[in-house]
């Protein structure tokens, strides 16, 4: 919830910054892009992005500048205090996570690739206990090969156990590299299936009806979105529907290798609302045309 709230405010101050293209409305875009990175790190991509394509607003090149500098200025602001706190309790200045290694780990292991071989041999939700399980065995192995990691706090542990999960998630990308390819168009049509996944094997019928009602709604929204891109064609690569199309684009980037599933489009789906109701507001116009 509270991502798709700043995902909407981050599309608000970045849609004034197209009409006004001012520094004062960069550092307001800057900020709620900020705020969303410390809820979700995945926005940083989307702040990356929003930062390359701000200095191609039309208005004089001084103002480019000074635009470019009020986003990323304020947006440094409103993570130094997490990045300072982080610096104090890890000894790195870290401005996103400390689980990012665990959860490349979570898409890329031989349970996950398993599973993609084979869909009733294993649930999804037993993949995370038996990764989990796999994670545990990881750490006290690692800590066994480094005896000095005992007289270390805990958040150092969790530094260390982050770059063995992320060196693992890597070694199994290596060893099965078609398998990885494979899992990254699986994620990929996870994050934007408009059918929730199946959580038991032996599914009620009444949980099986609900699934696939909602995945009518989500195809109806789907359908008026694509109707709504077909209406506002070459719009769509222009400010401010550009900024939306960014966000799509690099949640779909950062979740093609990191673990993902329908949950993790709702900050997307403000975007999709939008040109779903472009494209309810074409059709709209034929009816009155034909009237």
């Amino acid at each position: 919830t509270l991502a798709m709230f700043l995902s909407v405010v981050g599309l608000l101050c970045l849609t004034r910054l197209s009409r006004a293209p001012t520094p004062w409305h960069a550092g307001l875009a800057g900020g709620a892009l900020a705020l969303g990175m410390l809820c979700r790190p995945t926005f940083m991509v989307w702040l990356i992005a929003a930062a390359i394509a701000a200095p191609l607003l039309r208005c004089t090149l001084l103002r480019r500048l000074a635009n470019l500098g009020a986003l990323l200025l304020i947006a440094v602001i409103v993570l130094s205090p997490w990045t300072i706190r982080n610096y104090r309790t890890f000894g790195r200045p870290i401005i996103t996570t400390t689980h990012g290694g665990y959860t490349l780990w979570l898409g890329n292991n031989s349970y996950f690739y398993e599973y993609l071989r084979d869909r009733h041999s294993i649930t999804p939700w037993v993949i995370d206990i038996k990764v989990r399980e796999q994670f545990d065995m990881l750490v006290f192995g690692t800590i066994i090969m480094n005896p000095e990691l005992l007289g270390m706090s805990y958040e150092l542990h969790e530094v260390t156990e982050d770059q063995a999960a992320y060196k693992l998630a890597v070694t199994h990308i290596r060893h099965e590299p078609k398998m990885f390819v494979y899992a990254c168009f699986y994620r990929i049509g996870q994050l934007w299936n408009p059918l929730p996944h199946q959580l038991s094997v032996d599914e009620s019928l009444s949980r099986r009806l609900l699934r696939y009602a909602t995945a009518v709604w989500y195809v109806a929204v789907f359908v008026l979105a694509a109707i709504g891109i077909n209406s506002l064609r070459w719009q769509v690569l222009r400010t401010p529907w550009l900024w939306g199309l960014l966000l799509c684009l690099s949640f779909t980037a950062v979740h093609t290798f990191y673990w993902t599933n329908l949950r993790m489009r709702a900050p997307l789906m403000p975007v999709v609302c939008l040109l779903a109701a472009a494209g309810s507001a074409r059709i709209a116009g034929r009816v009155r045309q034909y009237k």
